[in-house]
């Protein structure tokens, strides 16, 4: 389920799965989704399974509005509609009434969904004439709702809450099946070609990277001598003389860890490559690095003065943690961290194209060891 060009398709369900919160699914799921090298198939099995444990809990339900010709009074007259009808001597009145019903946009994607899915002659020999079957076992359930013409969905204005929080990760799913992201090569292997667009992969990164680090790091680590991290807050304050200043912008780094009183600010960037072209000569994105920089020794300036610190010790570290692409050169570098004003600024990639779990090289492996690198350079202070 790999190529050089891609990420594992199975990777992309575990950042979709940490970034919507549904880790237990996912886990459950990891045997199924390791047979699959057709992107459909893995959409269509996480949907039906999804959709078939909805399904046991009850569809979700909104107040939607119905019209309907009655002949008596129901809601709120619509006069414009009943008129007409009284000019032809019928005695029915068209009223408008609120009707607790599963008739709703989520659950119309899904459907409309579903059927693509089931259409798709890409759920192809035994495993996707399976699926294919069972997803027509689930659109039984969908009776009463209408379909929908996925091109007219407005996927980013879809709100969701403690209601209907459990449809986000089979939305988004739905999003990548319908925009076919997932994309098969030449030669069958499967690669990522766009994942919702530059932007909704670099917040789906980033989001996937704190909620790793908040679930796997904030409780004790038995495997890593019983340590844990805390998730410091994100605004990074300036270390200005004024209380305020007008139309400074505000600094929000993305993740940062705390330990003992130490903190590693992590700014995640998925691009295509780490380095743009300069004058002929390659360097580090400058407004990449010049952001690390800002967010490290301001936090770290700050920090001194409110606890009244030596400034010769540092506090603060900042990383910048790409996504390994084909044309990363961090691993061809020999040295990818420096300290720049006695911070340690460092660059990383982050291979997703290795498996989750397995591996010296797993993804997990590859998370965990910023974090217990990043600890044991505490501790060696201390």
């Amino acid at each position: 389920m790999q190529t050089k060009n891609g990420i594992f398709i199975k990777n992309i369900y575990y950042m979709l799965a940490y970034a919507f919160e549904d880790f237990k699914k996912a886990e459950e799921d990891l045997v199924e989704v390791e047979k699959f090298d057709n992107a459909l198939l893995l959409f269509a099995y996480i949907l039906k399974n999804g959709i078939s444990h909805q399904i046991k809990q009850g569809l979700l339900k909104d107040y939607v509005e119905v019209a309907e010709e009655l002949p008596s009074f129901k809601g709120k007259l619509d006069i414009k509609q009943t008129i007409p009808l009284k000019m032809r001597n019928k005695n029915t009145l068209v009223c408008k009434y609120d009707e607790f019903s599963s008739n709703n946009l989520l659950n119309s994607i899904l459907k409309s969904t579903l059927l693509m899915l089931v259409k798709s002659k890409k759920l192809q020999g035994s495993e996707g004439e399976k699926l294919a079957r069972d997803l027509k076992k689930v659109l039984f359930y969908f009776g009463g709702v209408e379909e929908i013409d996925l091109k007219t969905v407005k996927w980013n204005s879809i709100v969701f809450n403690s209601v209907n929080a459990r449809y986000r990760l089979m939305i988004a799913i739905c999003k990548l099946a319908y925009e076919e992201l997932l994309l098969s090569t030449d030669s069958g292997e499967n690669r990522v070609n766009h994942l919702f667009n530059e932007k909704n992969l670099h917040t789906l990164y980033q989001n996937f990277i704190y909620k790793y680090f908040e679930k796997e790091w904030t409780k004790t680590r038995q495997d890593h001598g019983n340590k844990k991290l805390k998730m410091e807050q994100r605004e990074i304050k300036w270390d200005i003389s004024e209380e305020k200043i007008p139309l400074l912008p505000k600094m929000i780094g993305d993740i940062i860890l705390e330990y003992r009183g130490h903190f590693l600010i992590i700014d995640a960037k998925f691009y295509k490559k780490e380095t743009a072209e300069n004058q002929g000569k390659e360097s580090y994105h400058s407004s990449h690095f010049y952001q690390i920089f800002s967010y490290t020794i301001n936090k770290d300036r700050v920090l001194k003065k409110r606890l009244s610190v030596s400034q010769d010790e540092s506090l603060v570290e900042g990383m910048l943690l790409y996504a390994k692409t084909p044309d990363s050169i961090i691993d061809k570098e020999i040295l990818n961290s420096q300290t720049i004003c006695g911070l340690r600024i460092s660059v990383e990639a982050l291979d997703l194209n290795q498996d989750f779990l397995e591996g010296e090289k797993s993804l997990k492996n590859q998370l965990d060891k910023i974090a217990s690198e990043f600890i044991d350079r505490v501790e060696l202070k201390n």
